[in-house]
């Protein structure tokens, strides 16, 4: 059963380590345990610094950054799933493999939306379908495979 859930920066840093400027991962509308998947999103404007270098006059979201905002979102899904709030403390999750098609590019102002799905798992590695999108336009699709580095305490 999808979980809907209107959850904002409070509890996304309670969930993930990462922290502005370089958090990318802004809400989160919706998650499932039974079929592990996190529906969140993210505001991209026109004066975020990241736009302005990239390019001035036409500005572009770099989809890196996409892409780290989905590993984001994976991140929160594995936080949700452990039963754990990571606050930068139980550890991190750190990309071993992208498999991500940017299919389109995302122009500020944007509404982000990315969906993750949990795929397999084996001794601490996971691996994720994710998608991000902009309205109905589909602007990322692919895999992210992540691994999880223990925690200082």
């Amino acid at each position: 059963m999808i979980e809907q859930v209107d959850w904002g920066d409070e509890a996304v840093e309670r969930l993930i380590p990462h922290r502005a400027p370089f958090r990318f991962l802004g809400r989160i509308h919706a998650w499932s345990m039974d079929e592990p998947f996190l529906h969140g999103s993210l505001e991209v404007e026109p004066d975020d610094p990241i736009v302005a270098g990239h390019f001035p006059g036409e500005p572009i979201w770099p989809g890196v950054c996409t892409i780290e905002g989905l590993a984001q979102a994976c991140a929160a899904l594995s936080a949700l799933l452990a039963g754990a709030e990571a606050s930068g403390r139980g550890g991190r999750s750190v990309l071993a493999a992208v498999n991500v098609r940017l299919i389109a590019p995302v122009l500020p102002p944007a509404h982000l939306e990315y969906r993750v799905w949990l795929g397999t798992q084996l001794a601490g590695v996971r691996s994720f379908r994710v998608e991000a999108s902009v309205g109905a336009a589909l602007v990322a699709r692919g895999t992210l495979t992540a691994g999880h580095l223990p925690g200082d305490g």
